[in-house]
């Protein structure tokens, strides 16, 4: 599958596919406590960093290592979205399995409907 942005993944096939891609790219790793505070309160308590995405998508594990005190490890499970704006950096939003599920229904709903406007205009 081609990932030409902008694009948004919320399907657990399309990002484990499109993280395997991303191995070597830069990247932002985000983690958030609640997506539906990330939507109302964008400036709320969340986690970031940027750098390269390495791993094996062969065996389902991910890390992206500035430093021996700046590091994330996760897994495609964790994964609940992953996107790309135009000339930007791929985003991989990340929490923990037992909230992904909720989240990736909560963030599909959402954007349905941009993706519905956008297709509208």
């Amino acid at each position: 599958m081609d990932f030409i942005p902008p694009y948004v993944l919320v399907r657990s096939d399309p990002i484990k596919e499109r993280l395997g891609q991303l191995i070597g790219e830069t990247v932002c790793v985000v983690w958030v406590p609640d997506i539906n505070a990330l939507k109302k309160h964008p400036d709320n308590c969340k986690i970031s960093m940027q750098g390269r995405l390495a791993g094996s998508a062969e065996k389902g594990r991910y890390r992206v290592v500035l430093d021996d005190n700046n590091y994330t490890h996760f897994f495609p499970e964790n994964v609940w979205s992953l996107g790309q704006s135009l000339d930007k950096r791929p985003v991989i939003f990340i929490d923990n399995e037992k909230t992904v599920e909720l989240k990736k229904e909560t963030t599909r709903a959402r954007f349905s409907t941009i993706a519905a406007n956008i297709r509208g205009h």
